[in-house]
């Protein structure tokens, strides 16, 4: 089960998002009370109905802060029109028959020089291949024995973590923007018990993978009356990017593009503990610890795309892909305890590298409240290949596990997926 520590992210962002959509919606109420300013008047051309020829009338040109070309189209007045990102509404281009004029413009907000987003996150950890620590049964040719103990008893559900994002316009279409995040650390627990009586005079059935689960049975680690597992993960991502806002035509549709850094961190640690009652009156306790960390630094390169749906919000689209070298480090302690002769602990060390491919596909759905304020929600996923995971590196090996060096399977694929929520604000 999850311990539920480090949890500060959840109330943190609750808190700043409920002060900052009252305070948008203050500042929105005094920016609808503000007039609108009249139009100036500009010269079209418009056909003559007698000889065909274009004639000179007046209509009303783009708001005072919206800009388009001369020959920039917009679309009839059954569908509104869209010059700029943002569709504006029909009620706000008023003419004597109810229709836009041929370009009445949304007013474009300024680009903010800066800008931050605040987002609460939950995801969840899945690709673990399945490994087998305990079966249960009788070791007797023909006897079926029944799984009782695997990485599947220590799941990584959904955990809650933050991310923040701050950008930079440095000149007009082009912004440098650091995020970070980090999740809450996974710790998940399982045991079993056994107290069915073995052929070795004693009690417990358990056998564990040093022996092949009872093929070979080994005595002081086989014939286990108690098996437990515990799993703890850890994962934060650090980025900085410079994201370069497409020029396009007016439309629905903007995007951009960015090129960085990445450097992230994935560290695991399984614990397995086992005890048994032979040799009888001692029994003995073996406890293995498995150590892997995952240091990823590489260069990424994306894109968004951004759909204006309606006037005040829009769906997000984005991609990422990076490719990291990847500095492995996997630590094995073996300690071995028996009530007649105390305990040992073997303890080994093994370093490696390889390359990683981090992927990530985000969907959010934003609403913006004012020029100052959005609000989002959305879903992401990722994925990363050529990673050291734990329960993929734990010795089945009491040799390797004794007198080392610990065999070390850097080819792990994890998933990592879940919701998201946020706020940004701009300047």
């Amino acid at each position: 089960m999850s311990t539920g520590h480090n949890r500060w992210w959840i109330p943190v962002i609750a808190i700043l998002f409920l002060a900052l959509i009252a305070g948008g919606w203050a500042e929105a109420a005094d920016e609808l009370n503000q007039p609108i300013p009249e139009p100036a008047v500009a010269p079209v051309q418009e056909a003559n109905p007698e000889n065909g020829y274009p004639e000179r009338r007046e209509r009303a040109p783009a708001m005072a802060m919206g800009t388009v070309a001369e020959s920039s189209p917009c679309q009839s007045c059954s569908s509104g029109v869209m010059c700029g990102p943002r569709p504006w509404p029909m009620s706000a281009c008023p003419s004597s028959e109810g229709c836009p004029p041929a370009c009445c413009l949304l007013p474009e907000f300024p680009p903010p020089r800066l800008y931050a987003r605040l987002r609460g996150m939950a995801l969840k950890r899945d690709g673990d291949e399945h490994v087998l620590f305990a079966r249960l049964g009788e070791p007797i040719p023909g006897a079926t024995l029944t799984n009782v103990l695997s990485n599947n008893s220590v799941e990584l559900p959904f955990e809650g973590g933050g991310e923040v994002l701050v950008g930079w316009m440095v000149v007009p279409s082009y912004n440098v923007e650091f995020t970070y995040f980090e999740l809450n650390s996974w710790d998940e627990q399982a045991a079993v018990r056994d107290s069915t009586a073995n052929s070795e005079g004693g009690h417990g059935n358990m056998f564990s993978p040093f022996g092949d689960f009872g093929l070979f049975p080994i005595n002081q680690l086989d014939y286990n009356d108690f098996a437990s597992l515990r799993y703890r993960s850890w994962m934060n991502n650090f980025e900085l990017n410079l994201r370069h806002v497409l020029p396009m035509p007016p439309s629905r549709l903007r995007a951009s593009w960015l090129f960085g850094g990445r450097v992230m961190r994935i560290d695991d640690d399984l614990a397995y503990l086992t005890t048994s009652d032979i040799p009888a009156l001692t029994g003995t306790e073996n406890a293995i610890d498995t150590v892997t960390r995952n240091r990823l630094l590489g260069a990424q390169i994306g894109g968004l795309f951004e759909w204006h749906v309606e006037p005040a919000w829009w769906v997000n689209f984005e991609m990422v892909g990076a490719i990291c070298q990847n500095k492995i480090d996997l630590d094995t302690s073996y300690t071995a305890t028996s009530g007649a002769g105390g305990s040992t602990t073997y303890v080994n060390h093994r370093e490696d590298s390889n390359t990683s491919f981090v992927g990530e596909l985000e969907l959010s759905f934003v609403y913006e409240r004012n020029r100052h304020l959005s609000a989002e929600v959305g879903y992401r996923a990722m994925w990363i290949t050529g990673l050291a995971v734990g329960v993929e590196n734990f010795q089945t090996n009491a040799d390797l596990l004794t007198l080392g060096p610990p065999a070390l399977n850097d080819s792990g694929v994890l998933v990592y997926h879940g919701p998201h929520a946020g706020v940004t604000l701009r300047w």
